[in-house]
């Protein structure tokens, strides 16, 4: 079995296309071999050394990612530095890898969306950001829980969709307050915590927040659940398994990766 590269990338432009990609973002072809037929499609959240063994392991000629490879323009490639090293191996190996970043986080269906229908969120619509977007584009979105609880039972809620421990959990705000309006951003979404509170949010779901960032919510009298980058968005590897398969059939092997990279550990 095998697809030709025109006809994949084809396909994943179909589920995510790259006009919605935000203007700092590089989504779409990372590395491009063009390899006129794909044999075998590794999904992952980005590539590592882990990440790299493993499409070597099942013998796939392409990689799709979430986080980009390539972010800001390379003025060489060095095999001593990370990047430069992956790039080569994967060079060596003769890999493509494509990308998917803000482009798959804006579509309905994409990794803000499943988060919010993990939670079984009602009325789901876009977070409205101050600027003219399309109707189909989520950068952030928010959502209501079907009964309201409070924030110590979101907590328990959200770290059992994500299948994580409570005590990963960062929290801001008072775990006793009635929360029924929640914005979501996942990854790294501290940009938002203003259109939240803006929005009507009585909680803001994200990752990577810092300490100032967590100040200006307190201020805004927002609670916010950090449930870590990796953790709000380790569904990308099935999510987009699923939505490709749904595209391209079984004209190609699809694999969803298993690998837990998370560089955060628990003592």
């Amino acid at each position: 079995m095998s697809i030709s590269r025109l006809k994949l990338i084809e396909a994943i432009t179909k589920i995510a296309p790259e006009g919605l990609a935000e203007d700092w973002d590089h989504c779409g072809i990372q590395i491009d071999l063009h390899s006129n037929q794909i044999f075998r499609i590794l999904i992952s959240l980005e590539i590592t050394s882990e990440i790299i063994e493993e499409a070597k392991e099942i013998n796939a000629n392409f990689i799709i990612t979430h986080h980009p490879l390539i972010f800001t323009p390379i003025k060489e490639i060095d095999v001593r530095d990370t990047i430069g090293n992956y790039i080569a191996q994967l060079i060596q190996n003769k890999i493509s890898v494509y990308s998917a970043h803000t482009s798959f986080d804006k579509v309905s269906g994409g990794n803000n969306t499943y988060l919010a229908n993990l939670l079984q969120l009602t009325s789901q619509r876009k977070m409205d950001l101050g600027r003219e977007k399309s109707d189909s584009e989520f950068l952030g979105i928010i959502g209501d829980l079907k009964d309201a609880m409070n924030l110590r039972e979101v907590c328990d809620s959200l770290a059992g969709v994500l299948d994580i421990s409570k005590s990963e959990l960062r929290v801001v705000g008072d775990a006793n307050k009635c929360i029924q309006t929640v914005g979501i951003c996942t990854g790294a979404g501290a940009d938002l915590i203003e259109a939240a509170a803006l929005n009507g949010c009585d909680l803001f779901i994200t990752g990577d927040m810092k300490y100032h960032d967590a100040m200006k919510a307190k201020g805004l009298n927002l609670c916010v659940l950090d449930a870590g980058h990796y953790a709000t968005e380790k569904s990308f590897a099935q999510n987009f398994s699923n939505k490709l398969k749904e595209v391209i059939g079984a004209e190609v092997e699809i694999v969803s990766s298993k690998i837990n990279i998370d560089p955060f550990t628990l003592v």
